[in-house]
C-alpha cells in the first residue's frame, strides 16, 4: 500500500542516526490536501518535494503538488488523468516532473511530463505495471513491453518483460535491470520473494528463488547499493491458512554473493504486527520505515503509527520516537532520499487522510 503525510529525516552521519538527538517538527500546514489523498509517491528535486497522489478532491484522479515558498501548490491543474487511477509514480529530471499511473478501470497505463504549463502524454500502454523511476538522470519505466528508458523523446527497451513474475518492483544498477516479485508455489500455497537481473540477453536468478522465510509477503522493496542487492518486505506468517496471522513483520535481507541473509537479528518492529514496509539506503546505512500495529482486526489497523529505524552498530535503532506520528490509517506511503535527507509520506488518519509534513532535526 502506498501513501500520505510527508516527512523528512536529516541523516548527517551514521552516528547521528544512531545517537538520535533530534526532534520531529511539522513543516508547512497540516492537512495540506483539500480532501483525502492516497496512493501517493514522493520525489525530491534540489530540496523541493513533489507529491503525486490520488486526489479525493478531483474525483480520485491523479494530482501533483510541490512544496516551495512555505506552501503546497498544484503543479499544473489538479486531476491530470482522464479516469480514476491507482498507484501513481513520480520522478523529476532536470527540473521536469514525470508521472505514471494505471487507470482503475480499463488497466491502461500512461506516462506524462509537465512542459511548464500542462501535462502531456509521452507513453500509452494498454496493459502494464506503470512504475517509473529516475536512475542517474535517466527515466525508466516498467511497461507491458519490459523495462524501457526515455531520452530525447524516444523510448528504448533495455530488458524485455520477464516470462514469469512482475517487473513493477524494479531498479537499474550500473546499467543492469533488477526485478523483485512475489512468486507463488501451488504445491505449498504460499508466496515468497524472488529476485532476478537481466544480463547476457536473459533474466537470471539472483541467489535462490523464493528465499523469504514466511508464508506470504507484500510491500516488496528492492535496492541495489554499491552492487549489492537488498530487499525489504512485510512478512506474513500464516500457520493456519490465509488470514490467520501469527506474526506480521518488517524484514530486510541482503544478497551476500551466494544466498540471501537477514539484516539484523529478530523482528525490526516493536509489536506483533509491523506492516507497510518501505526501505532505502542512506550513505551506506540501511533505513526502514513501517507502520507498527499493536492490534489487528478484520476492519483494518488499530493504533498504527509510523516508526523509522536505521541499522547501525549491528542493531535496528529508532530515528526519533517509536510511533512518532498521529494515527496513520493507510500506513506509510513512500520514502525518498536526497543527499543527507530522508523524506517519507503517509496519510494522517486522524485528519481525514490528508497530507501533513514533518521533519526530523
Amino acid at each position: 500500500m502506498k501513501k500520505l503525510f510527508l516527512i523528512f529525516i536529516t541523516l548527517l552521519t551514521l552516528g547521528a542516526v544512531a545517537c538520535d538527538t533530534g526532534q520531529w517538527q511539522t513543516v508547512g500546514p497540516a492537512g495540506f490536501t483539500q480532501d483525502r489523498g492516497t496512493f501517493t509517491d514522493l520525489y525530491v528535486y534540489n530540496g523541493t518535494p513533489y507529491l503525486a497522489f490520488v486526489d479525493g478532491s478531483a474525483n480520485f484522479t491523479v494530482s501533483v503538488m510541490k512544496f516551495e515558498n512555505n506552501s503546497w501548490n498544484y503543479v499544473g491543474a489538479p486531476g491530470i488523468s482522464e479516469k480514476r487511477v491507482t498507484d501513481p509514480y513520480i520522478a523529476v529530471i532536470n527540473g521536469t516532473p514525470y508521472v505514471s499511473y494505471g487507470e482503475y478501470y480499463g488497466n491502461r497505463v500512461q506516462v506524462k511530463k509537465f512542459n511548464g504549463t500542462t501535462w502531456e502524454t509521452i507513453l500509452n500502454d494498454p496493459w502494464g505495471p506503470a512504475a517509473i523511476q529516475e536512475v542517474n538522470g535517466v527515466l525508466y519505466a516498467s511497461t507491458s513491453i519490459g523495462i524501457q528508458s526515455y531520452s530525447n523523446g524516444v523510448w528504448t527497451t533495455v530488458a524485455p518483460a520477464p516470462a514469469e513474475g512482475s517487473s513493477n518492483v524494479f531498479t537499474v544498477s550500473f546499467g543492469v535491470p533488477y526485478i523483485a516479485y512475489s512468486q507463488y508455489l501451488a504445491a505449498e500455497g504460499n508466496y515468497k520473494v524472488t529476485v532476478k537481473k537481466y544480463m547476457a540477453g536473459s533474466w537470471q536468478l539472483v541467489g535462490p528463488e523464493r528465499f523469504s522465510p514466511a508464508h506470504r509477503v507484500s510491500d516488496i522493496n528492492l535496492v541495489v547499493y554499491a552492487g549489492t542487492p537488498y530487499v525489504a518486505f512485510t512478512n506474513f506468517d500464516e500457520p493456519y491458512g490465509y488470514g490467520s496471522y501469527n506474526v506480521i513483520e518488517t524484514m530486510v535481507m541482503k544478497f551476500n554473493g551466494f544466498t540471501w541473509a537477514q539484516v539484523g537479528i529478530g523482528s525490526i518492529g516493536d509489536h506483533v504486527y509491523a506492516t507497510d514496509t518501505h526501505f532505502t539506503i542512506q550513505n551506506g546505512v540501511p533505513v526502514v520505515v513501517y507502520t507498527d500495529v499493536k492490534d489487528w482486526n478484520y476492519n483494518g489497523q488499530i493504533s498504527g503509527k509510523v516508526t523509522a529505524k536505521a541499522y547501525a552498530y549491528g542493531l535496528w535503532q529508532p530515528i526519533g520516537d517509536i510511533g512518532f506520528t498521529e494515527l496513520g490509517g493507510y500506513g506509510v506511503s513512500s520514502i525518498f532520499v536526497e543527499n543527507t535527507t530522508l523524506y517519507l509520506c503517509y496519510p494522517e488518519g486522524s485528519n481525514g487522510y490528508k497530507a501533513t509534513v514533518m521533519k526530523y532535526e
